[in-house]
């Protein structure tokens, strides 16, 4: 079946499942985003329009870190590791991503230079991603056998 030029398409953000977000000029049948967040699309052919599941992103491809001196240890691990923090840094936030882009464990970093970290069992390699308050990044990869 061609649906042809009947078919309109709008991505919005679903952050917020009770305020969905149109994204401006996202109105094709692919999008790709630039930033963490849920995302659906509308796809809308005459008077019927259905709306996907919202799908989390987890932007894994950071050009350059812009913090550096994360260190993560031991590693290779069986998934207990310290994340000690970059130079300086005290609190943030950090999460960990698996090779699917699915945020595995997150969580908070106050007056402490380092934390430890239990990730899962399963044996793969992880990012591990940390946020100061000034927004600057820093990433690592863990290694659980």
């Amino acid at each position: 079946m061609d649906l042809g030029n009947e078919v309109t398409y709008q991505w919005i953000q679903c952050d917020d499942p009770g305020n969905l977000i149109s994204i401006r000029d996202a109105n094709g049948p692919t999008y790709v985003p630039t930033v963490y967040g849920a995302y659906a699309v509308q796809v809308t052919q005459g008077s019927c329009t259905f709306t996907s599941n919202c799908v989390n992103v987890t932007i894994l491809d950071l050009a350059e870190p812009t913090i550096t001196n994360l260190k993560l240890y031991p590693n290779p691990s069986s998934g207990n590791i310290t994340l000690a923090l970059p130079d300086g840094a005290t609190q943030g936030q950090y999460w960990v991503v698996d090779t699917q882009g699915r945020r595995v464990l997150e969580g908070t970093i106050q007056g402490v230079p380092s934390v430890s970290l239990q990730l899962p069992a399963s044996s793969g390699l992880y990012g591990v991603y940390f946020q100061d308050e000034s927004g600057a990044i820093a990433r690592g990869t863990a290694l659980v056998r």
